[in-house]
């Protein structure tokens, strides 16, 4: 009796671990592909990418590595040339787009800086990053004054560093602080800089394993092989293009010009 009765109560619990089992797979598969990346689409002060925008660049001194005039002018020149793409792009869509960052012509713009560690790829060293770029941000004059100066719509800035490094974007998703900004590094080109820049007005990355699943990265992989949201020029030109989606998520064109890839992938919606 004491026998059956163990029999019965595991073959129960293997029903119910079955059972919980297949809801966690249900659950989770349901969360990959319904999942839509957070968007920082007119959001922060980065908002949309149309009309002005002013950006304040920071060239920032470590231990190891120091900004001499020439390769500041450098990394500008690279700045200019990212706009130049970006304004380009914008105008093949009838948006209009204007870049206010040459401090060559106005020293306003450009800030030296220096801090004591190296901006590794470490979380020690970017959480101590993320700090003194919360200070750079909220330095006085703040954000909305700057913009009031310029008569601009949207304004972010970019921290420079002399050294090797992968660009990358801090934007403003709805959570920490509003004023966006990038990380920048010489040894990375102007194809790169556009990039992030792109993601600060609401772009997506599109290579594999970054934000969407594996059936609508093949998809763009097929349909949009030469946008920039996918990937860069490795020298310092910028042959990759802005194609519908990625300027559907920046607010270039309505939803309905990218309508069959929504439907077909949910989690590409803006």
């Amino acid at each position: 009796m004491s026998r059956v009765d163990n029999s019965e109560n595991r073959e129960h619990m293997k029903q119910i671990i079955l059972l919980i089992l297949i809801i966690f797979s249900l659950i989770t598969t349901r969360v990959t592909v319904l999942a839509t990346p957070a968007s920082s689409f007119e959001l922060g002060s980065a908002t949309k990418l149309e009309g002005r925008t002013v950006i304040i660049s920071f060239y920032v001194d470590t231990p190891s590595s120091r900004y001499t005039l020439k390769a500041m002018k450098q990394d500008l020149g690279k700045l200019r040339k990212a706009c130049e793409y970006i304004k380009r792009e914008s105008a093949s869509y009838d948006v209009e787009t204007d870049f206010v960052y040459d401090w060559e012509e106005d020293s306003y713009l450009y800030h030296r800086a220096l801090v004591n560690f190296e901006p590794e790829d470490s979380d020690e060293a970017f959480d101590r990053l993320d700090e003194q770029i919360f200070k750079w941000v909220n330095y006085k004059p703040g954000f909305d004054e700057i913009k009031k100066k310029y008569d601009a719509e949207n304004i972010f800035i970019i921290v420079n560093f002399n050294q090797d490094g992968r660009d990358y974007a801090i934007v403003y998703d709805g959570e920490d602080i509003p004023e966006e900004s990038l990380v920048s590094y010489s040894g990375s080109n102007s194809a790169a800089l556009a990039h992030e820049i792109l993601h600060l007005f609401g772009a997506h990355d599109y290579y594999e394993g970054a934000e969407y699943s594996s059936e609508a990265v093949k998809y763009i992989k097929k349909n949009y092989s030469n946008d920039i949201m996918l990937d860069i020029d490795r020298d310092d030109r910028i042959t990759k293009k802005v194609d519908s989606l990625t300027a559907y998520h920046l607010g270039w064109v309505q939803r309905d010009t990218v309508e069959e890839e929504l439907s077909r992938f949910p989690e590409l919606v803006r």
